[in-house]
């Protein structure tokens, strides 16, 4: 019950915030599309990449590889700015943002990491409810990185499942071993 309490205060709280920016440092990555971001406004606070679906840590090795390239782009800068959109979050309560490193002091990137991963051939496009400020860049990005056929989309090495695929798959394995 509390923390139903908690997430409805914190969406209270995110929707009568007139500014979609908020401003933080990263405490940890759990995988290539989450982040643990403490912000003055929200405290420590999940973060779910807007746009984008990494491979799970378990696709071996793009998972991996997809969390080194966020950690490596994230341990170069001291501060990042997260931009809302739409729907600020998801069904398991994280703050649903696009990243922006800090280049100087208070100027940040103009291509966020989201983008950055798409590039790079380590997410695929991924479109959560509304929020699609950015579908048409992201769109590109994906597109150029598949054209390339860099990273997951290798067609020798690259992944053999989308990340929802996988994680669909693995319910089910769960779910057989259970019964």
């Amino acid at each position: 019950m509390k923390k139903y309490f908690i997430l409805f205060l914190s969406i209270f709280f995110l929707s009568s915030c007139k500014s979609n920016n908020f401003y933080g440092t990263i405490t940890a990555i759990p995988d290539g599309d989450t982040v643990k971001v403490k912000t003055k406004k929200l405290g420590i606070v999940r973060v779910r990449l807007l746009g984008i679906d990494c491979p799970e840590i378990k696709q071996e090795p793009w998972g991996k590889i997809a969390k080194e390239f966020l950690e490596e782009e994230l341990n170069n800068s001291n501060k990042i700015k997260l931009e809302t959109d739409l729907v600020k979050r998801d069904k398991y309560g994280r703050l649903l943002a696009y990243i922006y490193t800090e280049k100087d002091k208070n100027h940040y990137e103009k291509t966020s990491l989201n983008e950055k991963l798409l590039k790079e051939g380590l997410a695929e496009l991924f479109i959560i409810g509304d929020n699609d400020k950015y579908a048409v860049r992201f769109k590109e990005a994906e597109a150029k990185a598949k054209q390339a056929k860099i990273n997951i989309w290798d067609e020798e090495n690259g992944t053999k499942y989308s990340p929802y695929e996988f994680r669909k798959r693995s319910k089910r394995k769960k779910r057989m071993k259970n019964e």
